[in-house]
């Protein structure tokens, strides 16, 4: 698929969430202005999870409002081995305020291999007062990752009860498991 509107976004999301395309390769060929609406993460759950491709080609997706209850919130909320590269995010603001589960800017939860991807002006507030786990970049890592040339720049996040915050990542799920972090800053 090739992705140019923010109408071509949510359908390809829709199709992958709904266990259509879950395993097929998208691609950007423009940057895509969301308009501070309402997204939907891709890849909803353990079920309909992501385990494709998706090639941002350089461009990104600004200005994303997260709002709604999902178990894995972020662009990407639950990935099995899927791979994204050369993907930018930017202007994301995420607020949870109801459940709980993970949090994150790129990926709420599991596996994937990161090449060349960023989160620029990123805003992450929990008011719930049950613990989670938030990651500017992914909140937990399950089984073996990778993250090459991934940076966050400008992120802020707060929480209540105790919750995991981190830089790059919020937590490992399964640490004697191989999760390679090469050239990432937060």
């Amino acid at each position: 698929y090739i992705i140019a509107t923010a109408g071509q976004l949510a359908y390809a999301v829709n199709r992958i969430n709904t266990g259509t395309d879950k395993s097929k390769t998208f691609e950007l060929a423009s940057d895509i202005d969301w308009n501070y609406q309402e997204w939907t993460p891709i890849g909803l759950n353990d079920t309909n999870n992501f385990n494709g491709t998706f090639n941002g080609a350089g461009f990104k997706i600004k200005n994303i409002n997260l709002t709604r209850d999902f178990t894995y919130t972020a662009i990407f909320g639950h990935l099995n081995g899927a791979k994204v590269r050369n993907l930018g995010v930017e202007d994301m603001h995420i607020l949870k305020s109801t459940g709980g589960g993970n949090v994150g800017g790129m990926m709420g939860r599991g596996a994937a291999t990161f090449e060349n991807c960023y989160i620029k002006d990123i805003e992450i507030v929990s008011t719930i007062t049950t613990y989670i786990t938030i990651g500017m970049f992914v909140s937990t890592v399950r089984t073996a990752s990778s993250f090459t040339n991934c940076y966050v720049y400008n992120g802020s996040a707060s929480a209540q009860n105790g919750s995991t915050i981190g830089g790059l990542s919020g937590g490992i799920e399964n640490p004697q498991r191989s999760v390679l972090n090469k050239w990432c800053v937060s």
